[in-house]
C-alpha cells in the first residue's frame, strides 16, 4: 500500500480506495485515511511507493532507542552490531562490563585481583574496600556469572593489563563504534552495567532478590529505574539465551 505524505502538515497518511474507514497506525505520527475524498484533502501532497513507505518506516526503527537517564540500554542486537566495530581489547573490556555489572573502577581493582575470581562457582567476590562508590548500600558482594560471563572474565585475565584504559578513551571508542551503526545517543561506558540489570530483572524478576545483591542495587533503585522497560519479544528471547545459567554454580 503506498503512502501518502501531505505536504503542509507533514503527517505521513496511508491510502486505499477500496476502505472507508479512519483508523490509526502504531507508527506515529502515521495516520491511515482510506477514502479519494480525504485524500484530496490533505492539502497537495505525494504518493510514495511501497519501497520507499518501507524505507521510512526502517529509518524510524533505527532511532527507537531505550535510553534512561540520559544512558542507552542496549538490546542484544545493538550490542552485538557495537562490539564488531571496536578493537579487541575494548570488545574483552565490554563483555566483562556487560556480564559482570561492575563499574568501572571496580573492573580495573579486579583485573589487579584475578583471584577475586572463583570459576568453580562461576562468580567474582568483591571483598570489603574493594567497592570504591562512596554512597554504596553493598560494600562488598557476589557477583555472579553466565558460562559465557566467565570466559569473557578469564580473556580479561589472559591480557594482563598493566595500565588501565582512561575512561576519557574508552566512551570515545565506544561513540566512535556506534556512530558507524546504532547511533550515539546515549552512548557512555556505564550503559552496560545498566543494560544487564534491565535485562535480569526483565528476565528473572523472581530472583529480584539475588539480582540486587550481585549488582550493589537495593531494590527500590531497580524498581524504579529498571522495572518495566518494554523490550520487544525478540530482544527477550534473545536476553534469555544470553543470560542462561545465570546464578546457578
Amino acid at each position: 500500500m503506498p503512502l501518502y505524505v501531505g505536504a503542509y502538515s507533514r503527517k505521513y497518511y496511508e491510502c486505499d480506495t477500496l476502505k472507508k474507514e479512519i483508523t490509526y497506525s502504531k507508527i506515529c505520527p502515521i495516520l491511515k485515511i482510506h477514502t479519494l475524498e480525504n485524500v484530496n484533502k490533505a492539502q497537495g501532497g505525494v504518493i510514495i511507493s511501497e519501497v520507499e513507505t518501507k524505507a521510512m518506516t526502517d529509518e524510524l526503527a533505527k532511532t527507537d532507542h531505550i535510553i534512561k537517564q540520559n544512558t542507552r540500554i542496549l538490546r542484544p542486537a545493538e550490542y552485538a552490531q557495537l562490539r564488531e566495530h571496536l578493537n579487541p581489547v575494548h570488545q574483552v573490556l565490554c563483555d566483562v562490563s556487560l556480564n559482570t555489572g561492575m563499574r568501572g573502577a571496580e573492573v580495573w581493582a579486579f583485573v589487579k585481583h584475578p583471584e577475586w575470581y572463583r570459576a568453580s562457582r562461576r562468580c567474582i567476590e568483591m571483598p570489603i574496600g574493594s567497592i570504591k562508590k562512596v554512597r554504596c548500600l553493598h560494600k562488598e558482594r557476589t557477583i555472579h556469572l553466565t558460562p559465557t560471563g566467565c570466559k569473557a572474565v578469564e580473556m580479561l585475565i589472559g591480557l594482563k593489563l598493566k595500565t588501565p584504559i582512561e575512561r576519557s578513551n574508552f566512551h570515545v571508542s565506544l561513540r566512535l563504534g556506534a556512530s558507524k551503526c546504532i547511533g550515539t545517543a546515549g552512548i557512555t561506558p556505564k550503559m552496560f552495567r545498566k543494560t544487564l540489570v534491565s535485562w535480569l530483572i526483565k528476565c528473572m524478576p523472581e530472583k529480584a532478590l539475588e539480582i540486587s545483591a550481585s549488582m550493589g542495587h537495593n531494590l527500590e533503585t531497580m524498581r524504579v529505574h529498571y522495572l518495566g522497560i518494554a523490550f520487544e519479544r525478540k530482544d527477550v528471547e534473545e536476553m534469555r539465551e544470553y543470560l542462561k545459567g545465570w546464578g546457578e554454580a
